[in-house]
């Protein structure tokens, strides 16, 4: 599932630790010693503008690990969903394309979106227009307002980067682009996605069906951190 895996069960069960899809660095057990896995990340994004790497290691218990300063770790659960909600389609919400990525950078960086977003442009100009993944935005007034994305392979099908724009925050809009990306979805996928530990989204798409099945806990280190 290419760049868009980490938070997939099955990425952490891997033979061997995975390095790579720019940000992220996905571990069978815990680190224990961060620095060389952040030295390691370096090295893997020399050349780019991310601004945080993140480690990441299945489990709901972090075990011991020495934190740089300005690190964050927490707990994510990646929640599975049981049958397919049904949704009446909603005009407001479209399928997004390359030209949509300068709309679409901004909403993900003003909305503090979990993941790292420096890379957005460069990155979205392919993703919006790829076989196996899709975004769809939420528009009011001609204005792109709401927006998530969701990757599949042969087997599953993934969400990530869910957000909507601070100032329209608690009105539905995450929950009815779920649903209309859920229902244009092929068929025969199981669908995750992953959430904050007992937050608010957690809640949100428990509501909706989804249910908890694997934990991972999650360290982002500033660039910079030494």
């Amino acid at each position: 599932m290419g760049w868009t895996a980490w938070a997939d069960h099955i990425a952490y069960r891997a033979d061997s630790p995975l390095a790579g899809f720019h940000h992220r660095l996905l571990l069978r057990e815990p680190p224990g010693d961060l620095q060389p896995w952040l030295d390691r990340w370096r090295a893997l994004n020399a050349h780019n503008d991310i601004q945080r790497a993140f480690v990441v290691w299945e489990g709901d218990r972090p075990e011991p690990v020495d934190l740089p300063p300005g690190a964050r770790l927490h707990t994510q659960w990646c929640l599975e969903l049981e049958g397919r909600p049904a949704s009446a389609p909603d005009p407001r919400i479209r399928r997004l394309h390359a030209p949509d990525r300068f709309a679409l950078a901004p909403l993900y960086a003003d909305s503090e979106a979990p993941d790292d977003l420096a890379w957005a442009h460069w990155a979205l100009e392919g993703v919006l227009e790829r076989d196996d993944a899709a975004y769809h935005g939420l528009f009011e007034g001609g204005r792109l307002v709401a927006a998530a994305g969701v990757c599949w392979d042969d087997r599953d099908a993934r969400f990530h980067m869910v957000a909507t724009a601070p100032e329209h925050r608690r009105r539905g809009f995450a929950t009815r682009l779920v649903l209309a990306a859920v229902n244009g979805l092929p068929d025969g996928r199981r669908v995750w996605i992953a959430a904050e530990a007992d937050g608010a989204a957690e809640v949100l798409y428990c509501r909706l069906g989804f249910r908890r099945r694997t934990a991972v806990t999650v360290v982002a280190v500033p660039r910079g951190t030494r």
